[in-house]
C-alpha cells in the first residue's frame, strides 16, 4: 500500500521513486507525479527569475547610488551571475527565457521594485530595461552614471 500524496509528501515521493526503479508502473500515482514534475520545471524558472531580479536590483543600486557602492554589492552581483550561469548550464532550455520579451520585462520590473524597496528611492529607476540581458549577465559589467 502506498502513502497518499496529501498525507505525507516526502514519504509519497520516496515510494514513487521506488516504484519507478522497480518498474512497478501499475502502482504509480501518475496524476500527482506529473504535477510534481511540471512544478520542478516551474521552480527552475522561478529561481532564474529570482536571481535575475536580485542581480538587476543590485546593478540599479550600483548605478543610482554610487556613494553607497561597496564590496557587499559587488559580491552579490558576482554571486548572482555565477549562480545564474550554473543554472543555465544545468538546464540549458532556460536560456530561451532570456530572449523572451515578456519574461525580461517582468524580471526588470521585479528588480526595480526590489531596488525601490531596498533604497526608498521612488521615481529614480527606469521602468524599462536600460541594459540588454547580455550586459546584465556579462562578467565585469558594472553600470556607471
Amino acid at each position: 500500500m502506498t502513502t497518499a500524496y496529501e498525507t505525507d509528501f516526502a514519504k509519497w515521493a520516496a515510494e514513487q521513486a521506488g516504484l519507478l526503479r522497480a518498474g512497478m508502473v501499475d502502482s504509480i500515482d501518475f496524476r500527482n507525479l506529473a504535477e510534481e514534475i511540471e512544478d520542478m520545471g516551474k521552480s527552475e524558472q522561478r529561481e532564474l527569475e529570482n536571481r535575475l531580479q536580485v542581480l538587476i536590483c543590485h546593478l540599479l543600486k550600483w548605478k543610482f547610488q554610487p556613494e553607497r557602492r561597496g564590496s557587499s554589492w559587488l559580491a552579490t552581483i558576482r554571486e548572482q551571475r555565477r549562480r545564474i550561469d550554473r543554472r543555465l548550464q544545468e538546464s540549458p532550455s532556460l536560456k530561451s527565457r532570456l530572449s523572451d520579451t515578456e519574461f525580461c520585462a517582468d524580471t526588470w520590473l521585479y528588480g526595480v521594485a526590489e531596488a525601490v524597496r531596498e533604497t526608498g528611492l521612488d521615481n529614480v529607476f527606469p521602468e524599462t530595461a536600460v541594459w540588454t540581458m547580455e550586459e546584465i549577465l556579462q562578467d565585469g559589467f558594472l553600470p556607471n552614471k
